[in-house]
């Protein structure tokens, strides 16, 4: 069993999201949830042929995902000085931010704390481990994190099962739940991981022995996505891609990643350790079909995820994550929202309160402002932390200190990242305290 030791980690801020936090409603950059799916021992090829869906793509389920998804063909899983040979240093990397540790796992004088973090975000999380965790925290971190450890031990999904069976009802559960958490971790055993090779374990089915097999691991996952008739644009009901987590109301990230390369008979790594990974999201504006070997993606790796989670969700980077790029090119980028208007008469301190689907989300002026008295002033006000998935409310409201005077409000305009316009008003609208102004737009 691997020693348990007293270290902080980045998802111990998800743990620890269960406390109130003025962050706790405010969406993320490209995403409001992500899903992460542990896999291990593997090269990119093997896997994922050349990153697109043709007729060399070796395994049937995980290449129809690739029209549907970004992967980054050069993504290196032993990068900055992570160990080599790694399960556990390759996940301490992703969680902590820094590396140091063999397949004994974390030792104090290596782990880093993010103490000072946590609490402060407001996320929420849910994290699993398939049946009782064989490997324990060798490819499931928070079972060797002191503030993680006790959920993680409550997120086993069978304390009996035998290492075939399949279980990840609980993961099922938690996607339909009312309010899904903000960040789910789900570690299959290695029977399911594709921790072998195909000598392993039969071709159509999940079975394997001890070390399960690419085809098993892309049985298994066919079966948790998507079910056994379902397909990437037409999941079957009861599968995690047609639950309420990824239906439209819900910005979500899947990123189904691989520890490392791991060189075995299914075949060999490249010089860059080129590691399996996948990230969909039709909803959290990842750009599908995307093969990414851009200078943002060549030779990124644990670390980069990780700036990617940190900046997607506001977080302080932690150790060596703070020099990585954030993957931002696996976005569209579309999913920022500003507000542009003119305001007349717009001159008293928070004289103007504009609301987002019944959040305040800024008072204009910020000061008094005597200069903006009886004529027409533009105003722009970034919009995405409270921008939602569907049908969003715009109220703008007049102080009751100033009822004698009627201000104006006109050329409103909403555009998205990428400069498109998806909302327009130019029509000039009374603004005092019997008259608020509302609008209403899709996004």
């Amino acid at each position: 069993m691997a020693t348990l030791t007293v270290c902080l980690t980045l998802l111990s801020v998800f743990v620890s999201a269960h406390l109130p936090s003025a962050h706790a409603s405010s969406p993320g950059k490209n995403f409001d949830n992500i899903v992460v799916i542990a896999m291990e021992n593997q090269p990119y090829s093997t896997i994922l042929g050349d990153g697109t869906n043709d007729a060399n793509c070796p395994l049937m389920f995980l290449c129809s995902m690739l029209p549907y998804s970004a992967t980054i063909l050069q993504y290196n899983g032993y990068g900055q000085g992570i160990d080599t040979g790694c399960s556990a240093d390759c996940y301490f990397a992703l969680t902590t931010g820094t590396t140091g540790v063999s397949d004994q796992w974390c030792n104090s004088g290596n782990c880093q704390s993010v103490a000072n973090i946590a609490g402060d975000l407001g996320l929420t999380t849910a994290l699993y481990c398939e049946n009782a965790c064989p490997r324990q925290s060798d490819h499931y971190p928070f079972y060797g994190y002191t503030d993680t450890y006790s959920q993680a031990l409550a997120g086993f999904t069978c304390t009996s099962c035998t290492e075939p069976t399949t279980s990840f009802g609980q993961l099922l559960n938690t996607a339909n739940s009312e309010n899904p958490p903000q960040f789910v971790w789900f570690t299959p055993t290695d029977c399911h991981n594709m921790h072998g090779d195909d000598s392993n374990c039969p071709n159509d089915s999940t079975d394997c022995n001890t070390s399960g097999c690419p085809t098993a691991g892309d049985n298994y996952l066919k079966q948790m996505l998507v079910g056994s008739g379902g397909t990437i644009q037409s999941p079957a009901s009861g599968s995690l891609l047609a639950s309420s987590l990824f239906s439209s109301g819900h910005r979500t990230l899947l990123m189904i990643w691989w520890d490392e390369c791991g060189s075995s008979s299914s075949g060999s790594c490249d010089s860059t350790n080129d590691t399996p990974n996948i990230f969909y999201g039709p909803n959290a504006g990842v750009k599908e079909g995307y093969v990414c070997t851009t200078t943002n993606c060549n030779g990124s790796d644990e670390y980069n995820i990780l700036k990617m989670i940190e900046d997607n969700f506001g977080v302080n980077c932690l150790v060596n994550d703070c020099n990585s790029n954030d993957l931002a090119d696996l976005f569209t980028g579309t999913n920022t929202y500003t507000l542009s208007f003119q305001g007349f008469d717009y001159d008293g301190a928070n004289e103007e309160t504009l609301t987002l689907n019944n959040q305040q989300l800024i008072q204009l002026p910020a000061v008094d402002s005597p200069q903006n008295g009886g004529v027409y002033v533009n105003f722009t006000v970034d919009m995405t932390p409270l921008v939602v998935t569907g049908t969003n409310t715009l109220v703008f409201t007049h102080a009751n200190s100033d009822c004698g005077v009627t201000d104006t409000t006109r050329n409103v305009q909403i555009t998205n990242g990428a400069g498109t316009i998806i909302f327009s008003d130019p029509t000039e609208r009374p603004l005092d305290c019997t008259h608020s102004i509302t609008y209403t737009f899709n996004v």
